[in-house]
């Protein structure tokens, strides 16, 4: 999966499939923890601990149209930049 930042935030890791299904989202690890989770901020799949969820909502929340426009390269198979 490609990252979607160099550092990771906090010791979170993100990243995005190519060829993904729809609705649009990334994924995010943390230790044992891992969920998907929508642009909207909702929870596809998974869990986080509450703490390192806000930090990573947050980020999403600044980071909306960089995520729209690395899902729009990566659902087609596209390689895509890391977002600074």
């Amino acid at each position: 999966m490609p990252k979607l930042t160099r550092d990771l935030i906090q010791g979170i890791k993100l990243t995005m499939n190519f060829r993904e299904h729809n609705p649009p989202h990334f994924h995010t690890a943390y230790g044992e923890h891992e969920v998907a989770l929508r642009f909207d901020g909702s929870i596809e799949a998974g869990s986080l601990p509450q703490a390192k969820l806000k930090i990573v909502m947050e980020w999403a929340s600044l980071n909306q149209a960089a995520l729209a426009a690395r899902w729009e390269l990566a659902s087609s198979g596209r390689n895509f930049t890391t977002i600074d």
